[in-house]
């Protein structure tokens, strides 16, 4: 048999993104084999950088004439060993493939430095693809693999079974990013300009122009993320210019995009060449498994299995070299899962300074375009969704609403041949009629590769522009995790989908316990209100969540501290248990409404029992917070603000209405006044709350009807009426019982518009605008 009709070799050129300003540049009856891979190609890259490890001085071996597998013993081989002595990746693969084909066996590595251009004839993608691989062991001795070209990926298995990767190191010469000082930033014309280290790429490099994405995160002078100040946007910072202007100097000129937080003279910036290939990818493959394997850089993610099944990572490192100046790791996930069968593990690995998610857990969904019939129908093509006859499909509305027991799918169309009896669906047709249960639009997911069942124990994971662990499918365990430092919340459990990203869902049966969270949101520039755990729906085009998509939640023992805003956040779910969790030093960076150790909404069935929550009177104000929920149970809860203990409740949003005659069509919104300021009055005319309106906002919640936070010359405000001429404003219920008056600050979209004002669904004012001037406005709220 011919060993090479398995391999398809590949040459890296990536996908082009040009920058403006830049100038150039089976088990068997035969015992199994080892076969040992021991010479080092010598290819060079267009900007060489020296990895940090040391390589062994052990001698590289000649390799022989015909590069074919020949029985010698060796150190570590026994007379009916193998002993394989090519040179390049081609022969390191045929030695795969050679153990392969012969019912398995082992490919041991010498250890030293390897350096590995990507095969040639025929991909883009891939340093290597390897197909069919069964019952082979990889190992490593503590060898480094070092790629050449960091515009693609690494090694790419398809279908196979148990392959095991062992003791390995895996790096990109050059790097898929550059780094540098700032030398000036100059707010005025927008630019700012970088010197480059020595050693590091130039902005002119190819990888530069093929990347599909190009951006810049903020460091500390002395290479640590920037942190402790929040984003108001994106982190990285996008540019529509660079120009080379002489030496390692570049000029940038930021995009619209993208704000000058974080950046100044004397910091420092790591310019990322962002693609999507991962080191070692694995598709359709049974029982994969990662064992002490290091990766020091890639431009997509670090490890990548989709539809895999039992895949494990042990002992797993993403993190630079030990004593290199590199700023960042890996530019995007650490471990990615996708669509996977049953029993992912990811136990005892570190992972340092990447650019996403540390470890994501995926069940992505397809989205339902049309019905062709009763039984039939009609689906987007989302990679890796897959499925067979046979299989079972529940959905996911736009709104979260769950629509489980569709009947089992009797066949399957797809585009091509492919690996596997699972296909990617054009359309699918069940058993028994589905448009009465179904709708276009709804998300379709298969229970067969929603990667339930998964364990992530005992890792350690730092400092992430992401999230550290993310988590959209159920039957999961995250626990005994030391989680510091994000951009984002250190454990997120979320479905649906904003519309960017692929649909996922959904989180049941999970439970998150005795995981150590320091520092979310303060790994660098914080995101959007960062939690030390979050749970969400996440409801796409503007719908808002209606059901409880995420069910039977437990959080447990978990220790929280130092958080950019408050500890915990639920939202979209029901049955959720939460108990003994320690919230310390929260809310560091002012978000609105984040004083408070828990935000809860939209919940049905929950239990808090026995949580502390400890704080500042600057930083803490309350326990936590619910809004639209409903069987919560309380008991044996702590709040202590100032060392003083104060009851630990869940004060409750309260709503009032306001109900606009009419709103006018601005573009695509219907408008009816702009807000700039709130005030709520008591009866002895003393504030209870002041709210500036698109800042801070705190002790005020915004629901339908009130658009996003807007600001120009200095001011900031919302427009409300953009659904159904009715919006809503809520406002604490302690708050709310005591106050009599609203008042509103801002102006009439037009003239002669009114309003009626309504506080738990009785009529306490009506008001007419006469004028589009700005001027303050008092309304009733009390019948008093």
């Amino acid at each position: 048999m011919n060993r090479r009709r398995y391999l398809q070799m590949l040459v890296g050129t990536g996908a082009l993104a040009g920058l403006a300003g830049c100038n150039d540049s089976t088990e068997s009856d035969t015992p199994s084999p080892t076969v040992v891979f021991t010479d080092e190609s010598t290819a060079s890259s267009e900007t060489p950088i020296t990895t940090s490890e040391t390589p062994s001085s052990a001698p590289t071996p000649e390799p022989t004439a015909t590069g074919t597998a020949t029985p010698t013993p060796t150190e570590t081989a026994t007379p009916k060993d193998r002993v394989f002595d090519g040179g390049d990746l081609e022969s390191f693969v045929d030695a795969v493939m050679t153990a392969a084909e012969i019912g398995g066996g082992t490919v041991v590595v010498e250890p030293n430095t390897y350096r590995f251009e990507p095969l040639q004839g025929g991909g883009a993608n891939w340093h290597a693809l390897l197909q069919s691989v069964e019952n082979v062991t990889i190992e490593g001795n503590g060898a480094t693999f070092v790629l050449t070209n960091p515009s693609i990926g690494g090694f790419r298995f398809i279908g196979g079974s148990d392959i095991t990767i062992r003791d390995l190191i895996l790096d990109y010469d050059p790097v898929p990013f550059t780094q540098g000082r700032l030398e000036t930033v100059l707010s005025d014309d927008g630019t700012l300009t970088l010197t480059l280290d020595e050693g590091y790429p130039t902005l002119d490099h190819s990888i530069f122009q093929r990347a599909d994405s190009v951006y810049a995160m903020v460091h500390e002078p002395d290479g640590q993320f920037f942190s402790g100040v929040r984003a108001n946007g994106p982190p990285e910072k996008y540019f529509s210019d660079i120009k080379h202007t002489g030496g390692r100097a570049y000029r940038f000129s930021l995009d619209s995009n993208s704000n000058f937080r974080g950046l100044a003279e004397g910091r420092r910036l790591t310019v990322v060449a962002r693609n999507n290939g991962a080191v070692l990818s694995m598709y359709k493959t049974e029982n994969p498994n990662f064992e002490n394997v290091t990766i020091r850089t890639a431009s997509g993610a670090d490890f990548s299995v989709q539809v895999c099944e039992s895949p494990t990572f042990r002992d797993c490192t993403v993190a630079p070299p030990p004593n290199s100046d590199r700023q960042l790791s890996s530019v995007a996930d650490g471990i990615r899962i996708t669509n996977c069968l049953e029993r992912s593990t990811v136990e005892n690995c570190y992972h340092d300074s990447l650019g996403d998610d540390s470890v994501a857990v995926d069940n992505r969904m397809t989205t339902i375009r049309r019905f062709q019939d009763d039984r039939t129908v009609e689906v987007k093509e989302i990679h890796p969704f897959v499925v067979k006859a046979g299989d079972s499909l529940e959905a996911l509305s736009p709104t979260g609403v769950r629509k489980t027991d569709l009947p089992p799918v009797e066949s399957v169309q797809g585009p091509s041949a492919s690996v596997g009896d699972r296909v990617k669906p054009i359309t699918i047709t069940f058993e028994e009629p589905v448009r009465e249960a179904l709708a276009e639009g709804d998300f379709l997911g298969n229970t067969a590769t929603n990667s339930e069942n998964y364990t992530i124990r005992n890792n350690e994971f730092r400092n992430h522009r992401a999230n550290l662990i993310r988590a959209s499918a159920g039957g999961g365990v995250i626990e005994n995790n030391i989680l510091v430092g994000t951009h984002l919340s250190a454990i997120e459990l979320h479905s649906g989908t904003l519309g960017h990203w692929p649909p996922k869902g959904g989180i049941r049966d999970v439970t998150v316990r005795n995981n150590t969270i320091r520092r979310p949101g303060l790994g660098l520039l914080a995101g959007y209100a960062p939690f030390g755990i979050l749970v969400h729906h996440e409801a796409p085009g503007g719908n808002s969540t209606e059901s409880h998509p995420n069910e039977d939640i437990t959080i447990v023992d978990n220790d929280i501290e130092t958080s950019a805003g408050a500890g915990i956040e639920l939202s979209d779910a029901k049955d959720v248990i939460v108990e003994r969790n320690d919230l310390r030093d929260l809310n560091r960076l002012d978000y609105s409404n984040s004083g408070f150790g828990f935000r809860i909404s939209n919940l049905s069935g929950v239990t808090l029992s026995e949580n502390t929550v400890t704080g500042t009177s600057e930083a803490l104000s309350g326990f936590g917070f619910r809004t639209d929920s409903e069987e919560i149970s309380l008991s044996n809860n702590e709040l202590r603000i100032d060392g003083e203990r104060t009851p630990a409740r869940l004060l409750q949003w309260e709503p009032v209405t306001l109900e606009f005659s009419r709103t006018v069509t601005v573009g695509d919104r219907q408008l009816a006044f702009s807000c700039f300021d709130l005030r709520l009055f008591d009866h002895d005319g003393d504030v209870i709350r002041e709210v500036s309106v698109g800042e801070t906002e705190d002790g005020v919640l915004f629901g339908e009807g009130v658009d996003g936070q807007e600001q120009a010359d200095g001011k900031t405000w919302r427009w409300l009426g953009p659904e159904d001429k009715i919006s809503v404003v809520k406002f604490f219920d302690t708050e709310l019982a005591d106050a009599t008056t609203l008042e509103m600050r801002g102006y009439p979209i037009e003239d002669g518009i009114s309003a009626t004002v309504r506080v738990g669904g009785e009529t306490t004012d009506q008001i007419s605008w006469d004028t589009k001037e700005t001027q303050t406005y008092r309304l009733s709220i009390s019948d008093i």
